[in-house]
Order: C-alpha cells, then sequence, then structure tokens
C-alpha cells in the first residue's frame, strides 16, 4: 500500500502578519471514525505526518481580522491539493459568503455546478457539448466573505480523500 508524505505544505493565502489586516492559520487534519454506543465518533489528528490512498482529510483555515474595523469582500482561497479528490458538499458553507469553486487550477472560479464545453463527434460531424465538472475534478475552493468584523475569526473547512 502506497504512503504519502506531507503534502499539507498547502498555501492558502500568502498574508504577512506584520502588514495584513488578516491573520490566516491552515491546519490539515487526518479524519478517522469509531463507533461507540451506536453513535459514529469523528476523530482528527492534526498534520499527520504521513497518509494513504482513500484517507478522509479536512483541510482548516482560520481566518482573523485583526483590524479595529470590519473588512468586506474577503476573498479565502483552498487548493486542492494534486494528490487528493475534493469531497462534494464537504466546503464550509456560510450565509454570509459565496462559494466558489475552480477546475481550471485557480484561473477562474463560479459558483456550482461547474460547467465546460467539449467538442463531441456524432455520425461524422463535429459539435461543442457543454457538460458539468464533478466535484472530484474541482482543483481550488474560495469563499468571499461579505463582512469580517473588527478582531473576528471564521474557520474554513473542506474534506478531500488521498488519492
Amino acid at each position: 500500500m502506497k504512503t504519502l508524505t506531507a503534502l499539507w505544505a498547502v498555501p492558502v493565502l500568502l498574508v504577512a502578519a506584520t502588514t495584513s489586516p488578516l491573520v490566516v492559520k491552515s491546519s490539515t487534519y487526518l479524519v478517522t471514525t469509531q463507533t461507540k454506543d451506536g453513535k459514529v465518533i469523528e476523530n482528527r489528528k492534526l498534520n499527520p505526518t504521513s497518509v494513504k490512498p482513500k484517507d478522509l482529510l479536512v483541510l482548516s483555515t482560520a481566518v482573523q481580522n485583526v483590524t479595529q474595523k470590519a473588512l468586506s469582500n474577503v476573498s479565502i482561497v483552498q487548493p486542492i491539493p494534486e494528490q487528493t479528490q475534493f469531497i462534494a458538499n464537504s466546503a464550509t458553507d456560510l450565509q454570509a459568503a459565496e462559494l466558489q469553486y475552480s477546475a481550471d487550477g485557480g484561473k477562474s472560479f463560479a459558483k456550482e455546478p461547474l460547467k465546460k464545453t467539449i467538442t463531441v463527434e456524432e455520425n461524422g460531424k463535429k459539435f461543442a457539448k457543454e457538460v458539468t465538472i464533478p466535484p472530484q475534478q474541482y482543483t481550488h475552493v474560495k469563499w468571499v466573505l461579505k463582512s469580517l468584523p473588527s478582531e473576528a475569526s471564521q474557520t474554513l473547512e473542506v474534506r478531500v480523500n488521498v488519492r
């Protein structure tokens, strides 16, 4: 069985703490479950040193506004590591944020469902067809926080499976 080591050097947002109104902290958790008294309990191990295919990970980003005023339209981008696959509907969904996705390496973002145009051939004729991109092909998740109050913090998470 293949073991992957340290794929968590995941850049979320490049922020210099001394010059930015935001402090950003990224963490990765290995998720395991156990059943106790008929209930499924989820356990998280912070920043695991190795993982194997099919392991479940949570990529967590904590954002804190360190200013004395509210910030608006704060964009937080979470890349999905190449060795992992995004799990549909697993991104933290907030009323106060717009959730967007990318399937092209972060070049463009849109709300779900993501679409792309492909060329197909049928009966000897080529034509363009719009298809839905499956969430497993997403490369980035972006939250646009409408407002982040003074000295407030927000934790944003996505779940991925190791390939």
